[in-house]
């Protein structure tokens, strides 16, 4: 019962920042509609270091109206417990006319003592050229009556354009998930200040990252958004 609560907790922040879906699953899927992907890591007595880690590749099909959700949700309400949610969508769009993606990352600590919670969403969108899209990315981090406790979230969302139509290979997507791991072990210490004048760090990387597995790419859109509570 106490982790129904946590998890309606969880949800209820996602609806209010972005409304997005949540629908669990992992591996790949051939011409869908939508690309639905979370994580949800809830620490408690019987779970004192929860993790969840969730990854998916999916190819929307042709025609109107496509959407892509990738959320990843963390909790930690007990003393000593942390946990740590990770999630990594790769979706391409070669032949979509209009197509609305969201992003969100949620971290919370409450009513413990030396906790912590990290969350960390990738979404990358690869399109074969530009596209009538709308992107959204949102993090949420907040402590509540907890002492010696941190909560961390983080959501990436990039959208590129790829015209010669290659593929991450199953090593660049390895690549992807073992940076995505990375932010999770530390997002508000490395990532701070992500949304200074000119591209970060992290940006630079995560392009990097791409145009090497794709060759030329035009980014259409970056946003990391980072919050510490």
């Amino acid at each position: 019962m106490i982790a129904a609560r946590r998890v309606a907790a969880i949800l209820s922040a996602v609806a209010v920042l972005g409304g997005t879906g949540w629908s669990a699953w992992s591996g790949s899927s051939h011409d869908a509609k939508s690309a639905d992907l979370n994580a949800v890591a809830i620490a408690s007595s019987a779970d004192p270091t929860a993790t969840d880690e969730a990854f998916a590749v999916t190819q929307l099909g042709s025609g109107h109206n496509v959407s892509g959700d990738a959320n990843a949700g963390a909790d930690t309400n007990c003393d000593g417990c942390t946990s740590t949610a990770t999630t990594v969508s790769v979706i391409y769009a070669n032949r979509t006319k209009d197509a609305r993606v969201d992003n969100l990352a949620t971290s919370t600590t409450s009513q413990c003592t030396d906790c912590a919670s990290a969350a960390v969403s990738v979404q990358v969108v690869i399109l074969r050229h530009s596209e009538n899209l709308v992107a959204n990315n949102r993090s949420f981090a907040a402590n509540v009556a907890c002492e010696g406790c941190t909560s961390n979230a983080a959501a990436y969302q990039i959208v590129v354009v790829a015209p010669r139509g290659d593929r991450l290979d199953s090593g660049e997507l390895a690549e992807l998930r073992a940076w995505a791991r990375a932010q999770a072990s530390g997002p508000a210490q490395t990532t701070m200040g992500l949304r200074s004048t000119g591209k970060s760090s992290t940006q630079r990387e995560l392009e990097d990252q791409l145009r090497g597995a794709l060759g030329p790419i035009t980014t259409v859109t970056y946003d990391a958004d980072v919050k510490a509570g």
